[in-house]
């Protein structure tokens, strides 16, 4: 802060401080894009067997930092798709949701082999 007693000096530090937030939100808003973009070109090189887990374990990392993410929400799919993303969350503290499928509507029964199908013949 400029030593001194008035308004301007206070002024040009009010102006240097908007200005010094201003370039650090182009530069957060330049880093976020960035790291979606590699996030995705890192995904789609995993899949295809070009990277490893490690390296697709990094980008989840870099991407959930960039995005400030304080809490990751999924679905409970039982694949492997998503496990770099939750152990990303795990290593950063994140507390990870796991929301499960509903159960399915109960379905027809068929108690014997004629029920069964007289129903597929209806179907």
């Amino acid at each position: 802060m400029l030593r001194g007693h008035g308004t301007a000096p206070r002024a040009l530090d009010y102006t240097f401080d908007a200005y010094a937030a201003d370039v650090a939100l182009r530069n957060a808003d330049a880093n976020v894009a960035v790291n979606d973009s590699l996030f995705l070109l890192s995904k789609g090189r995993y899949e295809v067997g070009k990277i490893g887990e490690n390296d697709l374990l990094q980008s989840e990392l870099a991407l959930l930092r960039a995005h400030a993410i304080d809490v990751l929400v999924t679905k409970a799919s039982g694949g492997a798709a998503t496990y770099a993303k939750i152990a990303a969350a795990r290593m950063l503290g994140i507390p990870v949701i796991m929301i499960r499928r509903p159960p399915p509507p109960p379905g027809p029964l068929a108690t014997t082999l004629e029920e069964a199908l007289e129903w597929l013949e209806r179907s």
